[in-house]
């Protein structure tokens, strides 16, 4: 697991704008809650997009996680920031890997 230290600068983490809540614990606690209520909806459609066309998905991964990796990472940059980079472009990767397939 990756640490990194978050501070948007408005004094609350990684939150800048409360969005109308109390708190940011208020603002969180609303985010993970429709989170889990809305989880998967967009992930079923991704997985059914990428198992359609899955000869093409290796290529796309691989090419969009070296491409991410290429534009985030300092050359003299140690292995661990290599590997945390390669896993963020394979987030960075997904949904817009998916609008390479057909």
């Amino acid at each position: 697991m990756a640490e990194i230290d978050a501070e948007a600068g408005a004094g609350m983490g990684a939150l800048e704008d409360l969005h109308g809540f109390d708190s940011p614990a208020a603002l969180v606690v609303a985010l993970r809650d429709a989170a889990s209520m809305y989880y998967g909806a967009v992930g079923a459609e991704w997985l059914r997009l990428i198992v359609d066309d899955r000869p093409k998905l290796p290529a796309v991964l691989s090419s969009g996680i070296k491409q991410f990796a290429e534009e985030f990472v300092m050359k003299d940059a140690a292995g661990q920031v290599e590997r945390v980079a390669r896993r963020f472009g394979l987030v960075a990767t997904a949904p817009a890997g998916s609008h390479q397939f057909p």
